[in-house]
Order: structure tokens, then sequence, then C-alpha cells
């Protein structure tokens, strides 16, 4: 019996301060999900009428307004990426949020207290002991 048939996933996590943006634990746990029949929303991948790829091209574009400098046309951008990621978490069934807390992660944590606020399940998936995990 799959239980997850038919219902809605997003992928949170850490994007800014890590390596690959969060790319690699993303790419692998969607096949998974998809061979369930899962939606996955991945914040890297948004497919909503109207908006980029952000692996691709929002965010190379929003890191090189970052090293320019041009934080209001920055402040833009990300405002239109939070409201886009947001409106995954509201689309979704359930999160499964890759925690790290050696990362500074704010819109992750934003994603947690919606989903929370929704009854929604949220699965954490963490390498640290589970006394390091803010209560």
């Amino acid at each position: 019996m799959n239980r997850l048939k038919d219902l809605a996933c997003y992928l949170s996590g850490p994007i800014d301060f890590v390596e690959d943006f969060g790319a690699d634990w993303r790419n692998k746990i969607t096949p998974f999900l998809k061979e369930k029949n899962v939606k996955v929303f991945d914040p890297l991948k948004h497919s909503y009428w109207g908006t980029d790829d952000v692996d691709t091209i929002k965010r190379p574009k929003m890191k090189k307004m970052e090293e320019e400098g041009r934080f209001i046309e920055l402040r833009k951008e990300m405002k239109d990426l939070n409201h886009w990621d947001l409106r995954s978490v509201d689309l979704s069934s359930f999160l499964i949020v890759n925690y790290d807390n050696s990362v500074h992660m704010c819109g992750t944590y934003e994603e947690i207290f919606k989903a929370s606020s929704q009854c929604k399940p949220v699965l954490l998936v963490c390498s640290c002991p589970k006394n390091k995990i803010s209560s």
C-alpha cells in the first residue's frame, strides 16, 4: 500500500551558505518520492507559470547582485523567491527538512513554522545529536 500516493512534498533546507545550494540531497530523494507518486516542490526548481529555473538562472543572477552590492535589486528577487517557497509550503501535504544546525537557515525556519501552523507533518532529517536541535 502506498500511503504517499497523490501527496505533495516540499523539500526544505538551507540554500545559502551551503556548497551546492542544497541540491545534492534534493536530487537524491526526489526520484524516490516521484516513484511513490508524490508531487515534489523543490525550491531550486520552481516550475510555476512565469518563474525561472532558480538553480540555473536566478541563483547565479542573485549571487552577482550580492557581489556587486546591488542589495535593493537582490531584495526584490529574494522577496519573489520567498513568496514561491511559502506558496509551495501551502500546496504541500508534508515537508522533508534537511536540518543543519551549523548553517544559518532563516527561510527554512519560516517554512517549518508555516507548515506547523497548518498542522502539516514535518520530517526533520539531521546529522547532529538530538540535544543540539532547537526545542
